[in-house]
């Protein structure tokens, strides 16, 4: 039993190490670069949303 148990253990780790890793790293970058892209999207299409609403 305890072999299974730290079988399951050393599986577990990696995991959750890259989980950590992914969560506190990667995502925040992956947000910020997503939010800018969101940004320059809804700036470029809300500018001619209003040109379009002007030409009417």
């Amino acid at each position: 039993m305890s072999i299974l148990s730290s079988g399951s253990l050393n599986a577990i780790i990696p995991f959750a190490i890259s989980f950590h890793l992914y969560g506190y790293i990667i995502c925040p970058i992956l947000f910020v670069r997503l939010r800018s892209s969101l940004q320059q999207y809804l700036f470029f299409f809300g500018n001619d949303a209003h040109i379009n609403l002007l030409s009417i």
